[in-house]
């Protein structure tokens, strides 16, 4: 199998705040002049971007936009020849095959403590502690 493994930042179509915050964010000049500011700041700065990033990424009311444009992304993959498309950052659960594809949304695990495991060649999801119980 060709599998894909992503963290999915920037997968949305509308994602183009973040794609531009990315090439400033890890651009030297940008990353030398952090290095300046003193720790405290830095970290508070991380955290505004990160939540205002996590209000839509993370919120219920985008559900359906965010698994329309995971899936739109996971079929281009699916031409590209990958068999098997894993997507984090999202917070959803979910397996699902389309003619012998394969899109795995990560889970959660902060709520939903879910675990995704290839078990006997099949995908298996669920949280830790069925997990566990799988395992052992």
């Amino acid at each position: 199998q060709k599998i894909l493994l992503t963290h999915g930042d920037g997968l949305l179509k509308k994602d183009y705040g973040y794609k531009v915050l990315k090439k400033i964010i890890r651009s030297k000049i940008f990353i030398n002049l952090f290095k300046l500011l003193p720790p405290n700041l830095t970290c508070f700065l991380a955290k505004k971007i990160s939540k205002s990033s996590s209000e839509y990424n993370h919120h219920d009311k985008y559900v359906n936009i965010i698994k329309n444009d995971i899936e739109d992304y996971a079929k281009m993959q699916w031409e590209n020849g990958y068999d098997t498309i894993l997507v984090g950052h999202y917070h959803q659960t979910g397996i699902i095959s389309k003619n012998n594809k394969k899109l795995i949304y990560l889970g959660d695990w902060l709520s939903k403590f879910t675990v995704t495991a290839l078990v006997n060649e099949k995908y298996w999801q669920g949280d830790w502690q069925n997990f566990v119980d799988l395992v052992y």
